[in-house]
């Protein structure tokens, strides 16, 4: 059961961004395109290892067959949000925001975590 109150963390405010820094671009079923950068899609272990085992050069493009756009895009919070906190565990109040956050990320009804899990 999802619950009402809700954390106001937009994950473009927490992307990790750099001029020169490189980007991948995770296409979901519906053949939507998701652009990040690197470091945050590394955040994802799946991901990770797609590209570890990809022999990629310059572009990184990954598809997704069975992952909606929907997903990919609660996926790529997640990941933005623990890229932005990666560093902070010294950081009590960090630390806490990233509980309540990943408590909030899970309360969503078992189908999403599943999906969720894929990725």
């Amino acid at each position: 059961m999802a619950s009402s109150s809700s954390i106001t963390t937009n994950p473009a405010d927490h992307a990790v961004s750099t001029p020169s820094a490189k980007t991948v671009v995770l296409t979901s079923s519906s053949g939507e395109k998701f652009e990040v950068e690197l470091q945050v899609a590394l955040q994802s272990e799946t991901i990770r290892k797609m590209i570890d085992d990809g022999g990629f050069s310059d572009e990184i493009v990954l598809s997704f067959p069975n992952i909606t756009g929907e997903t990919m895009s609660k996926v790529l919070e997640y990941c933005n949000k623990h890229m932005y906190y990666e560093d902070a565990e010294n950081d009590i109040f960090a630390v806490e925001e990233m509980r309540a956050f990943d408590t909030q990320f899970v309360d969503v009804p078992n189908e999403m975590i599943f999906d969720l899990i894929l990725l």
